[in-house]
């Protein structure tokens, strides 16, 4: 009866395990931080009720399907580069050709939705939302790369007798 429990208890563990595997290499969509971008933008456009709610549905409309093409592209494009050096040329071809299918994919996503945000937004303020999402795309990118490249800072944890110990780091 024990062998039994300990079998599974085993296999539960397993599972628990091969599930957070699997949720870690397929990237949810970030909803709240959408919305916090969304909520950014209609202070910046200056929308008010109604006009601030449809926004911020177009919007995140908007940015799940960036995110579904993202994810649908992301594997196609690195693939060979993250093999080293060793890359042919066909390799090379074939990433290139997904960054122009995605690029293409990108351009028909914001052409679709221009004519939703149209619904809610002047043509002067339509090009305002662009340049302020460009600008805090361009801050995102800046800030990834200098967390990057910072020196991760490697936490001291005690032991029950006082002796410390290194815990590292978390990967990134």
């Amino acid at each position: 009866m024990k062998r039994i429990q300990i079998i599974l208890a085993l296999l539960l563990t397993m599972t628990v395990q091969l599930a957070a595997a699997s949720d870690k290499n397929s990237r949810q969509f970030p909803r709240e931080r959408v919305e916090k971008e969304a909520g950014v933008y209609v202070k910046s456009l200056k929308l008010r009720g109604d006009s601030a709610e449809r926004f911020t549905k177009i919007y995140l409309d908007y940015k799940q399907d960036i995110h579904k093409a993202l994810e649908s592209s992301r594997g196609k494009m690195n693939q060979a580069w993250k093999r080293g050096k060793h890359i042919t040329d066909k390799e090379i071809d074939q990433s290139i050709k997904a960054r122009f299918k995605l690029s293409r994919s990108l351009l028909d996503i914001r052409e679709k939705y221009y004519g939703r945000f149209r619904q809610v937004l002047s043509p002067r303020m339509y090009e305002q939302f662009n340049m302020l999402e460009q600008r805090f795309d361009s801050r995102k990118v800046k800030e990834h790369e200098r967390r990057r490249q910072e020196p991760s800072a490697v936490p001291v944890d005690f032991d029950r007798r006082g002796k410390t110990y290194k815990v590292s780091p978390p990967p990134h």
